[in-house]
Order: C-alpha cells, then sequence, then structure tokens
C-alpha cells in the first residue's frame, strides 16, 4: 500500500494486478465521535458501484480495531473513496487499520 498525508486527510492507495482501492480518511481533533461525511469520489472509467454503506462499515471496523490495539481514540470525520473501485468492500477494513496504526506509530506518509 502507498500512505500519503494531503491537508490532515490520510489516504492510502491499494494496487493488486488488475484491482485497486483509494481510501482517504479525516479524524475529528478530539476523541469525540460526532459522526462523519462521506465523499464518493466518481471515476469516469468504471460504471460498477461499490456500496457505500458497506465501505462505511468496514472503515468504521478497521479503525475500531487500530484503536483496539494500540489503545488510541481515533473518530473518523470524513471517508473519501472512489465508487468504482475494485469489490470487495473488505478490502476498506484492512486499509483504515493500516491508516491508523501508520498515524500511531509515526510512520511517514508522503506529500
Amino acid at each position: 500500500m502507498q500512505f500519503v498525508e494531503e491537508q490532515s486527510v490520510f489516504k492510502a492507495a491499494r494496487i493488486t494486478g488488475p484491482k485497486h482501492n483509494y481510501l482517504g480518511l479525516a479524524f475529528h481533533p478530539d476523541d469525540k465521535d460526532i459522526g462523519f461525511l462521506v465523499e464518493s469520489l466518481k471515476d469516469e472509467q468504471g460504471e460498477r458501484a461499490l456500496s457505500e454503506e458497506e465501505v462505511c462499515q468496514y472503515v468504521v471496523a478497521g479503525v475500531s480495531a487500530a484503536n483496539k490495539k494500540l489503545g488510541t481514540r481515533h473518530r473518523v470525520r470524513l471517508i473519501q473513496y472512489i465508487r468504482s473501485d475494485s469489490p470487495p468492500e473488505c478490502v476498506y477494513e484492512e486499509m483504515a487499520r493500516s491508516i491508523v496504526i501508520r498515524m500511531s506509530t509515526q510512520d511517514n506518509f508522503d506529500s
């Protein structure tokens, strides 16, 4: 996976052969959970659409799993994904978990 931070949005790109996924996450500045926004980015190349509900469920599960492992309380403020990316939606759980772990361990994000 490739990781980038841009204007407080932590982004991950996953490319495995013909499959590709993008996830951008921004977090609340404190640990209060007051909900999140979703930006479903359009990709002019694709017709298929991932389930936004499932993407969000998997992202929240991935952030929760990372928080539990690390003892942190990151709360999602924004989810960005490309609706025509490759299924299955469950890959977003691992991507979200990886973003939080990378943030918490001070690993570098490209800018």
